[in-house]
């Protein structure tokens, strides 16, 4: 069970629990920077080998196209349809 925060007078805001507020800025600031070095490296990677990196996509393309096409053959054969 959580202890009560103590109340405050009329007009202050309550006291809140923020062991935590310190923590958002910092991992924020984390995925922002990871954020731009993936970008960073994709436009690298496109730019010095442009046929494999269409190679990668279209293999892409085709694992998540097969994918969705596996996962509605599972529903057709779950609803008896197939």
């Amino acid at each position: 069970m959580r202890p009560e925060l103590p109340t405050a007078p009329p007009g202050i805001p309550p006291p809140t629990d923020d062991t935590n507020r310190t923590k958002e800025p910092i991992v924020h600031n984390v995925k922002k920077v990871v954020g731009w070095l993936l970008a960073a490296f994709l436009i690298y990677a496109i730019f010095t080998s442009p046929g494999r990196a269409g190679d990668i996509v279209h293999t892409s393309w085709e694992i998540v196209s097969q994918g969705f096409s596996s996962l509605g053959s599972f529903f057709d054969a779950v609803l008896n349809r197939g």
